[in-house]
């Protein structure tokens, strides 16, 4: 990867105007004729862009990569069932909830922490840069400590220390890659972090398996130590625009509080409601009442948000135009489909298929590989074209077919058919990583380039949980009504173990017309799954649909060289209602 750096000898690049008006313009850009010149600082996009790749990745990876290490995990420290799950929610319950703070403490606070972990200088004025270093020792901290676990229950706790760190080190990473390269080329360099989750999403249950089997569980977290402290030094050189400090005082005085705690406890309500529902069904008072008192939150927050004075957590833009709508609707089932897949075709490969957790971790490869090469593909594309809506298009057009061929199979389908189904599937869903949150990005100010990105990855994170929610309750009803009708089989222990996810003693049954029917009854519940997903990737494409193009230049760009942070220029934190005033005034 190239280096957009600049030589040291040679002056920074005086601003240069974009002219768009050759260029078709979407109803309600007109904020852009009012933008201010914002420089982009100089870096080392090797280095920096390495860094945040790697953050990216371990990020991601422990989604998923504690899936196949968790039956032993609870085994060792003697776990519940209870504990089974919340292993796993815990984290994406912790990462979902913070990620609205994370993007707009980072608007307040800066990206990344000239010295590393302080929060507050002298004086009780905050430090400009203080974010990306705070979430990525939060993520590694919790790495170790959940690797030393001894009880279930501090494995959970550690847990949610981690996911906290998580969701902030997700955003970060973006929100960092859009104050350092330009819109127009931002489609080049997020197709490598973007391939990185991808990836990470895919292969963590894979390399969960083989750490557990070949070595230990405890190194599925550890592993993230050497790795995550040698991203953190790479990082060390970033350059960031810095923004202008505020006081204790005005932190206080123009924070919305209200909204940023409506906001968090109506997420992580939604998402305990989602989580509790994919293991024990929807028809708990538990359930229900979390999974209705979740929206009720979030409306409220929506319209704490279109109304307060403060600085606004979610700009009201978000909510207002058409564009941002679709892709706030598109990016929630896109993450509905994507996990949901990963999820279930495991299922397909071990208790359909009696193939071991090792095999059936390389056979999601192609999903993997599919969605890595669109990823990586499609980026370059992006910045070549200036357009991202044919991607979106196409990707959605991909995955809908995907979603349809995985119908198809069943116990006789060959390794072609598997292969070559979820290979379509992965390059659809692989196109819809980078170019939504691009096309979002261009249709907001600058100003508020965090806050979209938080709210994007915060729209995501509730579209993947569901969708484990949605299969889950899908794939455990049809499959013990239909064990239920084999009448050799009900009452067993060998059912009991099937509905909780154990399939290895389905090779053992006899006679072998009875396994059959277990299997035809496995395959006919996981075919009902993929019929739910297809309508689910329709809807992406419906909603790609009403997409406006927006331009991917902006009025001024400039590439400054690294100044110190007295001399940098200040970027200035103001809401979205003062901002609409000031440019009144300048009309």
């Amino acid at each position: 990867m190239s280096s957009p750096s600049t030589d040291p000898e040679t002056p920074a690049t005086p601003l240069e105007y974009k002219d768009e008006q050759s260029q078709p313009r979407a109803h309600g850009a007109g904020f852009r004729d009012s933008e201010d010149a914002v420089g982009l600082p100089h870096n080392n996009m090797f280095v920096v862009m390495t860094g945040l790749a790697i953050t990216m990745f371990l990020a991601s990876l422990d989604n998923t990569i504690v899936t196949t290490a968790l039956p032993t995990i609870t085994a060792e420290l003697h776990g519940t069932a209870s504990d089974y799950s919340w292993t796993g929610v815990s984290y994406m319950l912790c990462s979902g909830a913070f990620i609205p703070l994370w993007g707009k403490l980072s608007d307040v606070l800066g990206r990344k922490a000239r010295k590393p972990l302080i929060f507050v200088s002298i004086g009780l004025k905050f430090h400009a840069q203080a974010i990306l270093y705070p979430c990525i020792a939060l993520f590694l901290l919790g790495s170790g400590l959940c690797g030393a676990a001894t009880s279930m229950p501090f494995l959970i706790a550690c847990r949610a220390v981690q996911g906290v760190g998580g969701g902030g080190v997700v955003v970060m990473v973006q929100v960092v890659l859009s104050d350092i390269v330009s819109l127009r080329d931002r489609g080049k360099y997020s197709s490598v972090i973007g391939g990185c989750w991808g990836i990470a999403s895919v292969l963590g249950p894979l390399l969960g398996g083989i750490v557990t089997e070949k070595a230990s569980w405890r190194w599925c977290f550890w592993l993230n130590l050497p790795t995550g402290g040698v991203a953190a030094i790479m990082l060390l050189f970033v350059n960031v625009n810095p923004v202008r400090k505020l006081t204790f005082a005005e932190f206080l005085e123009k924070f919305d509080f209200l909204g940023i705690f409506l906001l968090m406890t109506g997420t992580g309500t939604l998402l305990a409601g989602f989580s509790i529902a994919a293991d024990n069904g929807w028809n708990e008072p538990a359930t229900i009442g979390l999974i209705v008192a979740g929206p009720v939150l979030l409306a409220l927050a929506a319209v704490v948000e279109s109304r307060t004075t403060r600085m606004a957590i979610i700009p009201p833009r978000l909510l207002k135009t058409r564009t941002t709508l679709s892709l706030f609707g598109l990016c929630f089932f896109h993450g509905m489909a994507f996990m949901c897949t990963n999820f279930y075709l495991p299922v397909v490969f071990q208790g359909v298929d009696g193939d071991s957790a090792l095999l059936s971790g390389i056979k999601l490869f192609p999903v993997a590989l599919g969605g890595s090469l669109t990823t990586i593909v499609v980026g370059p594309l992006v910045t070549a074209t200036k357009r991202t809506r044919p991607f979106i298009w196409g990707g959605s057009a991909l995955m809908t077919l995907g979603a349809g061929l995985l119908i198809s199979l069943s116990e006789t389908s060959g390794l072609g058919m598997e292969l070559g189904f979820t290979l379509v599937q992965g390059l659809g869903t692989g196109f819809l990583f980078q170019p939504p949150l691009i096309a979002l990005q261009a249709a907001m100010p600058l100003k508020d380039m965090a806050a979209c990105t938080g709210a994007f990855y915060l729209v995501r994170t509730l579209g993947t949980t569901l969708g484990v929610s949605l299969g889950g309750v899908v794939f455990q009803s049809q499959l013990a009504a239909r064990l239920r009708a084999i009448p050799a089989l009900a009452g067993t222990t060998t059912q009991a173990r099937i509905l909780q996810g154990d399939y290895k003693d389905i090779a053992r049954i006899v006679p072998a017309e009875l396994r059959r029917e277990v299997v035809r009854a496995l395959s006919r519940s996981l075919r009902t799954v993929f019929v739910v997903l297809t309508p689910v990737s329709g809807a992406v494409f419906l909603l790609s649909l009403l997409v406006r193009h927006y331009s991917l230049e902006r009025n001024f760009v400039q590439k400054a060289r690294p100044v110190s942070e007295e001399a940098a220029p200040q970027i200035d934190i103001v809401d979205e209602k003062d901002s609409e005033k000031a440019d009144e005034e300048k009309k």
